[in-house]
């Protein structure tokens, strides 16, 4: 997904980057690249907020954002430093669901 669209048309997408911005599509892929106990950013977006392409991969876009275009974002260790419910794996599948009923909501497909 680019960033191109106007906001209010683009689909609300979860994502889970490493502190530097880049993507990675599971818990799992973030912890065998960065460790069980990395920092990443998880987080719900669209549109001048949303991951784009880079370099080969996906990456969250640096600058200026437009406003309303993040509903939000959690920076935390891979593990929940040992709590389950805080770990990244269960925070991803909360974003995913947020962005789910955002887009069922607006009536935008994701």
């Amino acid at each position: 997904m680019t960033n191109q669209q106007t906001s209010n048309d683009s689909p609300w997408v979860a994502y889970l980057a490493s502190v530097d911005g880049w993507v990675y599509q599971s818990a799992e892929d973030a912890a065998d690249d960065l460790g069980g106990d990395g920092e990443v950013r998880i987080g719900v977006a669209r549109g001048t907020c949303a991951p784009i392409e880079d370099d080969g991969g996906l990456r969250l876009p640096d600058g200026v954002h437009m406003a309303g275009d993040q509903v939000f974002e959690l920076e935390l260790y891979i593990d929940g430093e040992g709590n389950e419910a805080e770990s990244a794996a269960v925070r991803f599948a909360q974003a995913k669901a947020m962005a789910a009923g955002l887009n069922a909501a607006a009536g935008v497909a994701a």
